[in-house]
């Protein structure tokens, strides 16, 4: 995926300006402009299908202060 545009940033800033580190408390917090994946896979009866894959866009962020990593769904905050 590409690199968020200005008009997406501007949407999701209010969001998560103000957040704090859910595991130290910082506000010291650095969030990432390309969008990251949670991927999924669906299982047989015992091994994984690499063929069927999907995935939910994140905007991660990453704690300065104590490397706590957070992601957020992207579609959510776009709204």
């Amino acid at each position: 995926m590409s690199k968020l545009t200005s008009e997406q940033m501007a949407k999701i800033e209010p969001k998560i300006n103000h957040r704090k580190c859910p595991v130290c408390g910082s506000t010291h917090l650095m969030f990432n402009e390309y969008p990251t994946q949670v991927l999924s896979y669906s299982t047989g009866d015992k091994d994984i299908d690499l063929s069927k894959v999907s995935r939910i866009n994140c905007l991660s962020g990453e704690c300065l202060d104590c490397g706590f990593i957070m992601q957020f769904r992207l579609d959510t905050l776009l709204k």
